[in-house]
């Protein structure tokens, strides 16, 4: 897969879909979108607070951070409008420290790990340090990419006085579209446990396999019909002779159809309980739950428009903020007095100062299969053989100089 440094109307949240992204890597990131089916889970190693473990205040706190992720989205997308209007192949280092720092407050934010938990972005290896950083997520996430809690949630439910009720039987575009006033016009509030709840849903979407969906499905047009009086358009019949079995066979193949999704569903509320995955300080229904999910799904789609608009500048971004990066470990090993034509080791490069930013800014590169200081250790022989003076000033003085028009990551 090619693993590029960056890379829609808007969708309605399903509250019934649970974790439904499918397992994709992002190659030497290896981020993946975990998919939970309830009873299937893909355990992977993840730094970020479990949501179930989520207090209501934390979840306010991913709110309002997450929207500053957003405003941030858009504080680089003006400084890329920007650099899509100008003539000059050359970004300046101040533009590329501005988008820096943007990505650096994005990341460290509370809003940003809330948003890589609802989608389950974590790293596929089972040693990875730290969460998948921003370039990697633009560069993975996709439309199909679905948010979702490690629980099942469900709108509450209401039954409507009789004038309401009536009302929505008129089966009109205009009831269709009828807004009602819960605290005036409900009748009663309908609650039930969210396990149960969760079984129901899982097995009506077949997330425990298709016969347990279709036995289920089988049982709902039989209770349907023979509780409106609709029995006479039931008929059961020999598969081999097709000849219409008695009545009594017929009630008893009625009852052996809710045998079976009695056994289905006892067994996958078992499981179910077994998975303890509810929140543990905050309902799982509080509203709170989806205007976070709704917040996180708009910052999806502002990466994404950012990858589709700015493809092209973003590319050159990242090819120059890789050049800053090679001229400021030259600076740092030229100002400590190291060999020039060696790549720093880590521990050295972290005892000198300005040397933990930059082993952060190399651990975050990337090209093929590669990432971090492999692939810093590698530019850098490149760039310094290239360009054994300072690279920026050099080759704005000196024309003739070749450089790459566009970086091998992409």
């Amino acid at each position: 897969m090619v693993n590029t440094a960056f890379g829609q109307p808007k969708a309605r949240i399903c509250p019934k879909f649970y974790l439904g992204s499918p397992v994709l890597c992002l190659t030497c990131t290896r981020i993946t979108s975990t998919v939970v089916w309830n009873k299937f889970s893909l355990l992977l190693t993840s730094n970020l607070t479990p949501l179930g473990d989520y207090k209501l205040q934390d979840i306010k706190d991913s709110i309002e951070s997450l929207k500053g992720c957003n405003e941030k989205i858009l504080d680089i997308r003006d400084s890329l409008n920007l650099l899509k209007l100008q003539k000059s192949d050359k970004l300046n280092k101040t533009f590329v420290d501005l988008i820096n720092t943007k990505i650096d407050e994005i990341e460290e934010s509370k809003g940003y790990e809330s948003f890589l938990s609802i989608f389950t972005l974590t790293f596929e290896e089972p040693h990875a340090v730290g969460n998948p950083d921003l370039k990697g997520v633009i560069s993975f996430i996709e439309e199909k990419h679905a948010p979702s809690l490690p629980w099942s949630y469900f709108y509450k439910k209401y039954l409507y006085k009789d004038e309401i009720e009536y009302e929505y039987q008129d089966l009109t575009p205009e009831s269709f579209n009828k807004k009602v006033n819960v605290d005036s016009e409900a009748l009663y509030e309908i609650e039930i446990n969210p396990i149960n709840e969760a079984v129901n849903n899982n097995i009506k979407n077949g997330i425990y396999g298709p016969r347990a969906q279709e036995i289920y499905d089988l049982w709902i047009s039989l209770k349907l019909n023979e509780s409106f009086g609709e029995k006479d358009c039931i008929s059961f019949k020999d598969p081999v002779t097709k000849e219409t079995i008695k009545e009594q066979e017929f009630k008893k193949a009625i009852k052996t159809v809710e045998e079976y999704l009695r056994t289905y569903y006892k067994k996958i509320l078992i499981q179910q309980k077994k998975l303890k995955n509810l929140p543990k300080y905050v309902d799982p229904n509080a509203p709170e739950w989806m205007t976070l999910i709704n917040i996180a799904q708009t910052f999806k789609f502002e990466l994404i428009n950012l990858k589709k608009e700015f493809k092209k500048e973003l590319i050159k971004y990242d090819y120059e903020n890789t050049d800053f990066l090679m001229e400021d470990i030259r600076s740092l090993v030229i100002d400590n007095n190291l060999k020039p034509l060696e790549f720093p080791t880590v521990r050295n490069m972290q005892s000198l100062p300005g040397g933990a930013g930059l082993v952060k800014r190399c651990n975050e590169l990337r090209e093929g299969n590669k990432k971090g200081m492999q692939v810093a250790r590698d530019k850098y022989i490149k760039y310094i053989v290239k360009c054994p003076i300072n690279t920026i000033k050099k080759l704005e003085e000196d024309p003739t100089i070749k450089v790459e028009e566009e970086p091998k990551t992409f």
